[in-house]
């Protein structure tokens, strides 16, 4: 292959050159026209860059320039994450958001300050158990009724996958809401209310517990996971409660 003499200014030049056509196609440039393809159990990522080690490309780039480019194209699959969408779903005031909110706190997502923002909104309406649900619960209606009116929406990552959170309301009254949620999601949380009473309304008529079920999988999901919140509950946790009555 022939080779060109470049200056210094050409070399950086050419270099931002194949960083703005890496970022703007991270599958990989095809730098010398049509190919027949070949299989290979390598990601795009890995075959660009075992291209671009070859001395012969980008016009012999000097130094570790090569291999600092192509360790830069390798690491574009590292940092895929697949994506994957979680509703919680079920009967008003069984928790969705208060459990929402804490995955967003033991993950980071949100900073402590906002955290505290919440808790002291929390405790002037005299609600301080509810300052994880105001991480979602985010306007000043839902915040004075106490209930999700529309589907919440936040994001917390992991080192593979990246999760949206969607806080679908319970309330009967909001199904539209909950249905555009559930219609979105991958996997859909049912959360039940294990605290006498509600555990009960829920499944009564009105109650959105085995509705919520339902129209889950009619929206298409095809994987619901069933949580029982609320068993520190006098009602459950106690000897004479509700945990020993399942049991």
């Amino acid at each position: 292959a022939a080779v060109v003499k470049m200056d210094r200014t050409t070399r950086v030049l050419a270099t931002w050159a194949a960083l703005v056509l890496l970022a703007c196609y991270p599958g990989g440039v095809n730098l010398r026209g049509p190919v027949k393809k070949r299989r290979s159990n390598a990601s795009a990522g890995e075959n660009m860059a075992r291209h671009l080690r070859r001395p012969s490309n980008l016009a012999r780039l000097r130094g570790g320039q090569v291999k600092d480019l192509a360790d830069k194209v390798a690491n574009i699959n590292l940092s895929r994450k697949r994506h994957m969408n979680i509703v919680f779903i079920g009967h008003v005031d069984a928790g969705k958001s208060t459990i929402a909110g804490h995955i967003l706190a033991i993950t980071g997502t949100i900073d402590s300050r906002t955290l505290e923002k919440c808790e002291e909104d929390a405790k002037e309406r005299g609600r301080e158990s509810w300052k994880y649900a105001y991480a979602l619960d985010t306007t000043e209606g839902e915040r004075a009724k106490g209930k999700t009116e529309e589907c919440g929406h936040a994001y917390f990552e992991t080192n593979t996958t990246r999760y949206t959170i969607l806080d679908a309301p319970g309330h009967k009254g909001y199904v539209p809401h909950m249905i555009d949620g559930a219609s979105q999601a991958d996997v859909g949380i049912l959360i039940i209310s294990g605290r006498k009473g509600e555990f009960e309304t829920g499944f009564d008529k009105g109650g959105q517990t085995r509705e919520h079920a339902i129209l889950a999988k009619t929206a298409g999901g095809k994987r619901l996971v069933v949580c029982i919140n609320k068993l520190d509950d006098s009602s459950v946790s106690q000897a004479s409660g509700r945990w020993s009555e399942r049991r």
